[in-house]
C-alpha cells in the first residue's frame, strides 16, 4: 500500500491484483513511485513511440492521474503466463476527486471495449452493489501492451473506499455464504428423508434437486476447494461413491461421499479459473 496526499490505492484482499502503480504529476513525469505488496518487477512506464489507439471520444476532465500495473496470472509462482486481463483494486481518500486511473499492461482487449464494455465499481459503505462506470474508457496499444483509461469521481463520505475491477469479481467470501444457504436449503438430511420416504413407499419430499457438497482438497492458502454433486434423485441407491483418493477428501470424516446413482452419466464443470 502506498499513501500519496491522503490518497491510499491497495489490492491485499481476496481477488484483487495491483502489482505497482505511480502518481502521475504532469504529461511528462512519473515521479511518486509507489508499490502494492513489494511488487516492483515489470514495466518501467514508459510510453512506447509505437502507439495505436482507435477512440472516438475523450475522458472528462480530471484533477489526478494514477498509472497502474498488474500482476500476470499466477505470478511468483511455476505456473505465471502471460494473461494480463484482471485488475481489482481499492482507493481510499480523494473525496471531491475526479480521479483517471491508466491500467498499464493489459492483454488486447480492444474488442470487448469497442463494444460497450465498461469496467466495475462500488463504494463501501453508500454503494456496494456493482455497477458499471458511468462514463466509457480510451484505449490504446503501446507496443505489447494494452493500455486502457477511465475516470471516476470520489463523491461518498470521506471515510468510504471505492474498488474498481475489469468485471465483476465473486469471492470466496461470497462463495462460501452461497454453499452454506443451499447446504440448509438443499442438505443431506433431505437425502436421507427420500430413501427413507422411498422405502416406506410414502410422498416424495418438496424438493427432487439432489445436492452434496464436500471437500475435495484445499488451496495453497488454506482455502476450500468445494466439490457438488447436484442431479435429480431418480436412480439414487443406498450406496456411495468411494474415496478413491488418499490425498483427496480431507474432510471425510466428517462428510460422506455422495449417494451413487443407477445409470447416470456424469457431467463435469469447472470454475474459478479467474477470479
Amino acid at each position: 500500500m502506498g499513501i500519496n496526499d491522503d490518497i491510499q490505492l491497495f489490492s491485499n484482499f481476496d481477488s484483487g491484483n495491483m502489482a505497482r502503480y505511480e502518481r502521475v504529476q504532469s504529461q511528462t513525469s512519473t515521479a511518486d513511485f509507489l508499490t502494492d505488496n513489494a511488487q516492483t518487477n515489470g514495466d518501467n512506464g514508459q510510453k512506447s513511440s509505437e502507439t495505436t489507439t482507435l477512440n472516438t471520444h475523450t475522458l472528462p476532465k480530471y484533477d489526478l492521474e494514477f498509472n497502474l500495473w498488474t500482476n500476470r496470472d499466477c505470478e511468483n509462482s511455476l505456473k505465471v503466463n502471460s494473461n494480463r486481463s484482471w485488475f481489482y483494486f481499492g482507493v481510499k481518500g480523494g473525496h471531491g476527486k475526479c480521479i483517471r486511473f491508466n491500467i498499464m499492461n493489459l492483454n488486447r482487449q480492444a474488442r470487448l471495449f469497442e463494444m460497450g464494455m465498461l469496467p466495475v465499481f462500488r463504494t463501501v459503505p453508500s454503494h456496494e452493489k456493482w455497477s458499471r462506470l458511468y462514463t466509457r474508457p480510451i484505449w490504446e496499444t503501446l507496443e505489447d501492451d494494452f493500455k486502457m483509461s477511465f475516470t471516476h469521481r470520489i463523491v461518498d463520505m470521506k471515510t468510504s473506499v471505492t474498488y474498481f475491477a475489469f468485471c465483476f469479481p465473486y469471492s470466496y467470501e461470497e462463495t462460501q455464504e452461497l454453499l452454506a444457504m443451499y447446504d440448509t436449503q438443499y442438505g443431506s438430511t433431505l437425502a436421507e428423508r427420500y430413501l427413507h420416504l422411498t422405502n416406506q413407499k410414502s410422498s416424495t419430499v418438496n424438493s427432487d434437486i439432489y445436492y452434496h457438497r464436500e471437500t475435495l482438497c484445499y488451496s495453497l492458502d488454506g482455502n476450500k476447494v468445494d466439490l457438488l454433486t447436484i442431479t435429480s434423485y431418480k436412480g439414487i441407491m443406498q450406496e456411495r461413491e468411494h474415496h478413491f483418493d488418499k490425498k483427496l477428501f480431507p474432510e471425510s470424516r466428517q462428510t460422506l461421499r455422495p449417494h451413487q446413482f443407477k445409470n447416470k452419466r456424469v457431467f463435469f464443470l469447472s470454475s474459478r479459473v479467474h477470479p
